[in-house]
């Protein structure tokens, strides 16, 4: 048989109706900021601390992201180290000077825009390509060099994984390699 105190003392009542596993309440001898706070001054960058559901009820939170630089991919699926294949706006709706003046129908043409035709494959090797052309923005000067950024992604996936917590319905896997 065994007995579990909660916080720093036994229960009021002695220790009647905390036998065993499964009671709802704390298990351990030690409080959980104790051993949180130990963690903490052992390694801080290696504590993740998980709150309760109902702290993430409401609205997820917007988070900003930080644009380090970007590439394009040309007809021929070529790699360039700028933004002059990106299609954003037909040339023919862009004024000369002054401003726009033209309401605009985002489903015209919608059907003859050319889509993406490459895998997941061919994009993350782009995206590589970009991260070994661009060296010297993104590492730092420690030794064994490595990347100035804790993580890097191709565009939604730390939304993604951000909004998890608010949206439990959404379902998504992914990989990691370190």
């Amino acid at each position: 048989m065994a007995y579990y105190m909660q916080g720093d003392k036994f229960p009021k009542g002695g220790r009647r109706g905390m036998r065993g596993r499964g009671r709802g309440q704390q298990y351990f001898a030690t409080r959980t900021s104790d051993v949180l706070d130990s963690a903490v001054a052992a390694d801080p960058d290696d504590v993740f601390i998980v709150r309760l559901p109902k702290n993430y009820l409401g609205p997820a939170p917007v988070f900003k992201h930080q644009v380090l630089g970007g590439y394009s991919l040309d007809e021929d699926k070529n790699l360039r180290f700028d933004q002059s294949s990106l299609r954003f706006l037909d040339r023919k709706y862009l004024p000369t000077h002054g401003q726009l003046k033209v309401n605009l129908d985002l489903n015209a043409g919608f059907a003859k825009a050319s889509r993406y035709s490459g895998s997941i494959e061919q994009t993350f090797h782009s995206f590589l390509r970009w991260i070994l052309s661009n060296k010297e923005v993104l590492m730092t000067e420690t030794t064994p060099p490595r990347l100035a950024a804790d993580f890097i992604g191709i565009r939604n996936v730390f939304s993604t994984i951000m909004r998890t917590q608010y949206s439990p319905g959404e379902i998504w896997s992914i990989d990691a390699v370190e």
